[in-house]
C-alpha cells in the first residue's frame, strides 16, 4: 500500500453517484481503472481499511501482480492532501475493488457495483 500526498487534482476522474454519495473512478490509470474504495464503501456502511486487513484480501493482492503483470505498488494506493477531495482516500485497482465488493457486500449492492465497473472497463 502506498500513501501519496498530492497537491494537484487527478486528471481524469469519472464520478458516479449512489444514494447521493459520489464514487470516483480514475479511468486514466496506466494499469486499468482505479476506484476510490473509501467512497465506494461509504454508502454501504463498509470500511476499506478493515477489509484490507483480512487474510483473504492480503493473499489476493499479493498474488495479483503475477496474474495481471502489474506492480504490487499499483494495486492499492492511499492518497492524502491536496484541494481535490475526490482524489483523497484509498484507491484500488478494479480487480481488487471487485474482490472487496464480492466478499463484503450484499447481492443487490454487488450487482450495482459490478455494473458500473463493467461499463467503465469495457
Amino acid at each position: 500500500i502506498i500513501h501519496i500526498k498530492r497537491n494537484n487534482s487527478m486528471e481524469k476522474l469519472r464520478i458516479f453517484k449512489y444514494n447521493n454519495t459520489p464514487i470516483s473512478f480514475d479511468t486514466a490509470a496506466v494499469n486499468g481503472t482505479m476506484v476510490n474504495a473509501t467512497e465506494m464503501a461509504k454508502p454501504f456502511g463498509k470500511t476499506t481499511k478493515d477489509w484490507l486487513r483480512t487474510q483473504q484480501s492480503q493473499e489476493f493482492i499479493s498474488s495479483l501482480p503475477t496474474v495481471r503483470q502489474i506492480c504490487l505498488t499499483e494495486l492499492v494506493k492511499i492518497k492524502q492532501g491536496g484541494n481535490d477531495k475526490n482524489a483523497q482516500g484509498t484507491w484500488m485497482h478494479e480487480d481488487v475493488a471487485l474482490l472487496q465488493v464480492h466478499t463484503q457486500w450484499e447481492e443487490n449492492d454487488r450487482k450495482f457495483m459490478y455494473g458500473i465497473l463493467r461499463n467503465l472497463t469495457n
